[in-house]
């Protein structure tokens, strides 16, 4: 998708150059964990820290404690009526 052409190029050749640049191979240690790269570890303030993943539109996030927190804050304002919204949208 990256790659491809449309009137978001610039967007999506800077977000493939920013996965590029953190990307690395990664291995499995002996508890079978996936270890994080280094650089990407301290870029997202994730070392010594709780982790917490999210699965979502076909993608694993990991995220620290601190982004978590940001997060839920914002998923709860308003809670009430994001869920009769979609509530009369069909969620059950």
């Amino acid at each position: 998708m990256l790659e491809q052409a449309g009137d978001d190029a610039d967007d999506r050749e800077d977000v493939a150059f920013i996965a590029y640049h953190y990307g690395a191979d990664s291995d499995i240690d002996a508890q079978g964990r996936v270890l994080v790269p280094t650089e990407l570890r301290r870029a997202l303030k994730l070392e010594n820290e709780q982790v917490y993943l999210r699965c979502f539109k076909q993608r694993i996030d990991v995220i620290g404690r601190e982004v978590y927190e940001q997060r839920l804050a914002k998923a709860m304002e308003g809670i009430g009526e994001k869920l009769g919204s979609l509530e009369k949208k069909g969620l059950r």
